[in-house]
């Protein structure tokens, strides 16, 4: 069936879809240019498929290492020309096989006995900023430094300047050895705030570079099969998940009855994380070198903090404050409570300051004849939202900002507290009027 459109044609991306003819399902996303590479069975899946259907020319002028790498990394292959020795061949299929997607070697090298006019020549030449300094001024040679933008200012400096004057020298360089996985050199860009991560051998020769712009997420749509959807497929260890399982089943079971097994919330945490360690093995010297000690730190001293708030009586004076200033006024009562709890758990965390804060609401409530209930739900109304309004408010709050700076992603207190604090002001002030209207 043809059909023919008497319309001009305008641009490449332009085309018409058929009421009635063309599925709703005929979008760009659902076309796949997958191409079985070798013979197989109807009815079955070959055990070797091109992404893309592009295969190079067998041809010198075509089919070399380069070639091979760039097809290979899009989902296509390349044939390796014959009129060469195989030698060659051999030493050209070694170097594609030896390419590791991420590990980049260096296009960029200079000898520190060069000058910044060098610099500038190299970088107008190639396009790189980043350039490697080796003992030989070659891409394997010995690393001695780097030289990027950073390193140099064109209108304070003489052009003769030597490289090796102004270069970031290699005790001054995070490096990553030879065997470093990509994940682990992600991890070490991320933790160092690395815009490049050089890979040197045993021998301190440069090997490659992994740059900080390549470890980047690619945004777009995620194709989720319904084997993705299988929560088995999640689970490679299946001894591992079962021993864990049955850690946090543990874990939450003492929670739970710690009252009466008289056990600290303290003691059962420390005995969790003492069964993970044991269950880990081998690994356990992994975890323990990805745990966020800072935080635990900033926490320690938090809870310091608050318990000394306690055993210095500043909690009964503020419970006798607000006694006070309220003159028995349950509204002003109220009013008072969730916008103190609100502030005072956006400077200190909301879990141990609503915990000490609840002797203060049973004096209150026995001497002022408020229902408990009342006062309970103010006094977590205003610590729970009230966390949120800055980065130290809520324990949550520490963890998510310190995971997202190990990302690359840090968040500062006037970022965070400009989009934070209105929002934590106007939820507050809707539920003060809630608590208005459920119990009064």
């Amino acid at each position: 069936m043809a059909i023919y459109f008497n319309e001009p044609s305008r641009t490449f991306s332009e085309y018409l879809l058929i009421p009635g003819y063309t599925s709703e399902e005929c979008i760009p996303d659902n076309v796949s240019l997958r191409t079985p590479l070798v013979k197989f069975r109807k009815g079955e899946e070959p055990t070797l498929s091109l992404n893309v259907p592009f295969a190079s020319a067998i041809m010198q002028s075509v089919s070399n290492d380069t070639m091979a790498i760039a097809l290979a990394k899009e989902g296509g292959i390349s044939f390796i020309y014959g009129s060469q020795s195989i030698e060659d061949e051999a030493a050209m299929v070694a170097r594609v096989k030896s390419y590791k997607a991420g590990f980049v070697p260096s296009a960029s090298n200079i000898t520190p006995d060069a000058t910044l006019k060098d610099v500038l020549e190299l970088k107008e030449r190639n396009g790189y900023s980043t350039m490697a300094v080796t003992e030989d001024g070659s891409a394997t040679g010995k690393l001695l430094g780097i030289v990027s933008s950073r390193d140099y200012r064109v209108s304070r400096m003489e052009l003769s300047t030597c490289v090796s004057e102004f270069m970031t020298p290699l005790e001054k360089l995070v490096t990553a050895p030879e065997g470093t996985s990509l994940k682990e050199a992600n991890d070490i860009i991320w933790d160092h705030k690395l815009n490049s991560l050089p890979i040197v051998d045993a021998a301190g020769r440069l090997l490659y570079f992994v740059f900080r712009k390549d470890l980047k997420v690619k945004t777009g749509k995620i194709e989720v099969t319904e084997a993705d959807l299988e929560p088995s497929k999640a689970i490679h260890d299946k001894k591992g998940f079962v021993i864990s399982t049955a850690i946090f089943l543990l874990a939450v079971v003492l929670l739970v009855t710690h009252a009466q097994t008289k056990l600290t919330v303290a003691f059962i945490g420390v005995l969790i994380a003492v069964l993970t360690l044991l269950a880990a093995g081998k690994h356990a010297l992994t975890i323990l070198k990805k745990v966020d000690y800072e935080t635990i730190l900033f926490f320690i001293g938090l809870f310091v903090v608050v318990g000394g708030l306690e055993e210095t009586g500043v909690l009964e004076l503020i419970a006798d404050a607000i006694k006070t200033i309220s003159g028995g006024n349950s509204f002003l009562m109220i009013g008072i409570i969730i916008w103190l709890s609100a502030v005072a758990s956006a400077l200190v965390d909301n879990i141990p300051f609503a915990a000490t804060m609840i002797p203060v609401i049973q004096t209150l409530s026995a001497l002022q004849g408020i229902d408990l209930t009342t006062l309970a739900w103010t006094l977590s109304m205003g610590t729970d939202i009230g966390g949120s309004a800055t980065p130290i408010g809520a324990s949550a709050n520490v963890v998510g900002i310190s995971v997202a700076t190990k990302q690359g992603y840090p968040i500062g207190w006037g970022y965070y507290c400009k989009y934070a604090a209105p929002a934590t002001i106007i939820v507050i002030s809707i539920s003060m009027v809630c608590i208005f209207l459920r119990y009064f």
